[in-house]
C-alpha cells in the first residue's frame, strides 16, 4: 500500500562544526577561566559569565553568531539579528554530570565542545508527554516520534544550537575531562512591527 508519515512541527537542533582546531591561546584562556570556578550541583561552572567578550575568544564568538543567524533564518525563514548575552564555561570530570535544566531569558542557546571524551553526549527531553495512549513495555524500536528523550553525541569542536526553553541534561562523564562553552542569545533590536501589532520596544 502507499503511505506517508509526516513529521509535523519538528524540534530543530543545529549542529555546526568548527573547521579548525581551537588555538593554543584560546585553550590557555579557557583553562585560565576554569581556575576560578564554582560548584554547579554535579560539575563546575566558571565564575566569569561573559567569556566571549574577551578578545582572545572573538573568533569563536564570530563563528557562534554566524551559526545563530544561519539557524534562525533556516528554521524560521526570516532574518533577525541576534546577540550573545551571557557566555560561560562548564567543566565535568569523571563521574560528573549536568543536571536537567533550560535557559530562561534567552531565545536560542548554544553549547560548544572544547574538550570531550569517547561517548560524551547531550540529551534533550521531549517538551510534551501528554500522549493519549502508551505501550512502553511493547516498544521495540525507538524513533523521533515515540521517544521521550533523544541523545546527541558531544563531539569536540562541534557547536549545538537549540531553543533555550528546550529541557536538556548531560549524563555522567565516563572518562577524562569534558569542557564546554555555553551561551544564551537575544534579539539585537526591537522585534516585531508596529503595523502587525506585535512590536516589542525593548531598546
Amino acid at each position: 500500500m502507499d503511505k506517508e508519515i509526516l513529521g509535523l512541527f519538528a524540534e530543530p537542533i543545529g549542529i555546526y562544526g568548527l573547521k579548525r582546531e581551537v588555538s593554543i591561546l584560546e585553550i590557555d584562556y579557557i583553562n585560565l577561566c576554569l581556575q576560578n570556578k564554582r560548584n554547579n550541583e554535579n560539575n563546575f561552572v566558571s565564575i566569569e559569565t561573559f567569556v566571549l567578550e574577551q578578545k582572545l575568544l572573538l573568533n569563536l564568538k564570530s563563528f557562534f553568531i554566524n551559526a545563530l543567524h544561519d539557524f534562525y533564518e533556516t528554521v524560521l525563514g526570516e532574518t533577525m539579528k541576534l546577540k550573545i548575552t551571557q557566555s560561560w564555561l562548564t567543566e565535568s570530570l569523571e563521574t560528573q554530570s549536568h543536571h536537567t535544566h533550560w535557559h530562561p531569558n534567552s531565545i536560542l542557546s548554544g553549547v560548544f565542545y572544547v574538550r570531550t571524551s569517547k561517548n560524551d553526549s547531550i540529551t534533550f527531553l521531549k517538551p510534551s508527554q501528554n500522549h493519549l495512549l502508551t505501550t512502553t513495555e511493547n516498544k521495540k524500536i525507538y524513533n523521533v516520534f515515540n521517544s521521550a528523550k533523544w541523545t546527541i553525541p558531544a563531539i569536540q569542536n562541534n557547536l549545538i544550537i537549540f531553543r533555550s526553553n528546550l529541557v536538556h541534561e548531560v549524563s555522567p562523564v565516563l572518562s577524562g575531562r569534558r569542557i564546554s562553552l555555553a551561551f544564551n542569545s537575544f534579539f539585537a533590536k526591537n522585534p516585531g512591527t508596529i503595523e502587525e501589532l506585535n512590536y516589542l520596544p525593548i531598546y
